[in-house]
């Protein structure tokens, strides 16, 4: 699994361990964009360890890496997580990468997809179950993962790259979408899913916030 060590990740890890999986393989990449990422890697082995599962971790410096090739920042960030999550997939013969994405990342996703001119297949967005990637959050909204971490009083980092408007999903995110939401304020429950087939209803999320 994916772990940043921000809410949305932090959140995911916890209600994996409470709905009882118990092979998963902890995946952090410290990108270095920040002088202070470090800490973000020693909170997820902590989480990892304090939840008894394996913790796998890659540092690369993504911005000198990307100025060398020329290629853009946020772009080559993500293929790098990527290659790293099916590198350990690959080598474990895991099932999955499971991923944090929520409703507000598919809101994102969607509107990059048009913004760079695409088919019918990207204003579909993401999809839960793809291939051998899982995203069970996806139904989520961003508003109620911080509610859950605050009600079991989870340790999570807020990543202060994620204020930057430079990258494209920040401006996205920080300006577009609040003026979107003034057209449409439950804009981000339109894009919602309604699958949670992964959760025992005692310990899903739907029952917890």
């Amino acid at each position: 699994m994916a772990v940043s060590g921000g809410p949305d990740s932090v959140c995911l890890l916890y209600l994996l361990k409470k709905s009882g999986f118990k092979n998963i393989i902890v995946a952090h990449l410290d990108h270095k964009i920040r002088q202070d990422s470090y800490r973000d890697a020693q909170l997820v082995k902590e989480m990892a360890e304090q939840l008894a599962y394996k913790f796998a971790f890659q540092q690369l410096d993504i911005r000198a890496i990307a100025e060398e090739r020329g290629e853009n920042l946020e772009a080559f960030g993500r293929q790098a997580r990527y290659a790293f999550f099916r590198e350990l997939k690959e080598k474990n013969k895991a099932e999955y990468i499971v991923t944090a994405h929520h409703s507000g990342d598919q809101v994102e996703t969607i509107l990059l997809n048009i913004i760079r001119g695409c088919g019918l297949e990207g204003l579909a967005g993401m999809r839960e179950l793809d291939h051998d990637l899982w995203r069970p959050l996806l139904s989520y909204s961003k508003k109620e993962l911080f509610r859950f971490c605050g009600e079991q009083q989870l340790r999570f980092v807020n990543e202060a790259t994620n204020l930057d408007p430079r990258y494209s999903r920040n401006y996205l995110r920080l300006k577009v979408i609040p003026l979107l939401q003034k057209l449409n304020p439950k804009l981000l429950e339109t894009f919602k899913g309604n699958n949670h087939f992964w959760m025992p209803m005692n310990i899903s999320l739907c029952a917890t916030i």
